[in-house]
């Protein structure tokens, strides 16, 4: 792989990479999101919730896999659009993408 491959490619595995910490918020608002402890004392605190078993850890892993795919899907779009900007500015401006002169 050339250095200006290794240059696009991290652009892009950079991107994806956010993906990996996404946690879901549950409707709690901005912020990093909920760890598993997290929402279980939250569903186990209403005792609806907690009486149909939307407490239950499966149903924090679908939501955190749901999320996930949308976040990775935004994320793919991101990652085009910086490497598209990148090359199109290195394409323009002749400045050197890792040593290599564009």
């Amino acid at each position: 792989m050339t250095a200006r491959e290794d240059h696009y490619l991290g652009i892009f595995v950079d991107c994806v990479r956010s993906c990996a910490a996404y946690r879901p918020k549950f409707g709690q608002g901005k912020g990093a999101g909920l760890t598993l402890a997290e929402f279980r004392d939250l569903y186990r605190a209403d005792p609806f919730y907690m009486w149909l078993g939307l407490d239950d850890p499966k149903l924090y892993t679908a939501h955190r896999s749901a999320g996930g795919m949308t976040s990775i899907y935004r994320q793919i779009g991101i990652a085009c659009e910086r490497v598209f900007r990148s090359y199109g500015r290195n394409s323009c401006t002749g400045v050197e993408v890792g040593g290599v002169p564009c």
